[in-house]
């Protein structure tokens, strides 16, 4: 499958996973949806529907963080098991599974990294929020060589506490998911993308390409920006905001540019097969 002779990977789906900006009752039918019996094959098929819809061909899978912990690291831990399955449920269109780790766990999530490398094979770590907590997750995240998945786009998840973060560990390559969705934080992307080159950038929340997307990737490159449409498990968000697939390849990028950005760069980064 191909997208205008174009290989698509799209790194920013999630698993049974809140959108933590709906923070009301409205939408309390979601869990209802995610924890009714036989529903899972519904959520599989919606989202293969959806990828093949959309010209994509794989997604990297991550861990949904809104979930309940009354047993602790073991929540987390099924949770890491979940997206592990889900990926092995069609390797051949989940290409990659990313792990979550909660920090108020501390030395148990610590080991949970570890797990996630050697027993599942994830390649990366979710991250909300960056809290001095978070510190030695990321840093036994960068000695397992995971790589962390950071979200930002709330008031307690910002591209300047990535800006922070990604000084403190410069050798660490590190994918920011959604810094589109916030214009403020927008206007601050191309001078923290120059003094942290360990940061990579998704597209998602990019809703008019032309005046978001396009103008960053001429000004820092598109070696540094990934293909991704924020999309959750059915019923939520289960399409791409806007068009953003069409938009880059009709504009006018070269060939190897577009080509970097809708799987190159995932590929070199996560060291996904071809």
């Amino acid at each position: 499958m191909n997208y205008h002779g174009f290989d698509v990977i799209d790194v920013n789906h999630h698993l049974n996973d809140f959108d933590h900006h709906l923070n009301t009752d409205v939408y309390g039918y979601v869990a209802d949806a995610y924890a009714e019996r036989g529903n899972a094959s519904m959520e599989l098929n919606t989202r293969l529907a959806a990828m093949d819809a959309q010209h994509v061909r794989g997604a990297v899978m991550i861990a949904g963080s809104s979930y309940i912990r009354p047993n602790g690291i073991a929540d987390t831990m099924a949770v890491n098991d979940a997206v592990a399955a889900y990926r092995d449920r069609q390797p051949g269109r989940f290409v990659a599974a990313v792990g979550d780790v909660d920090p108020l766990h501390g030395p148990a999530g610590v080991g949970e990294v570890k797990r996630c490398h050697d027993e599942l094979g994830l390649v990366g770590i979710s991250f909300r929020g960056m809290g001095f907590m978070m510190r030695p997750l990321i840093e036994k995240a960068g000695e397992m060589g995971l790589v962390p998945f950071v979200h930002v786009g709330t008031p307690n998840e910002t591209i300047w506490q990535v800006d922070s973060l990604a000084k403190d560990f410069p050798d660490l390559t590190m994918v920011v998911l959604y810094v589109f969705n916030t214009i403020s934080q927008v206007g601050s992307l191309a001078e923290i993308a120059e003094r942290r080159p360990n940061l990579y950038f998704d597209l998602s929340g990019s809703v008019s390409f032309e005046t978001l997307g396009l103008p960053h990737l001429r000004a820092i490159g598109a070696d540094r920006f990934l293909y991704g449409t924020y999309t959750h498990s059915w019923p939520l968000h289960t399409k791409p905001l806007g068009k953003l697939l069409p938009d880059i390849v009709d504009s006018d990028l070269s060939q190897g540019d577009k080509t970097a950005i809708l799987s190159g760069n995932i590929k070199r980064i996560l060291n996904l097969r071809e």
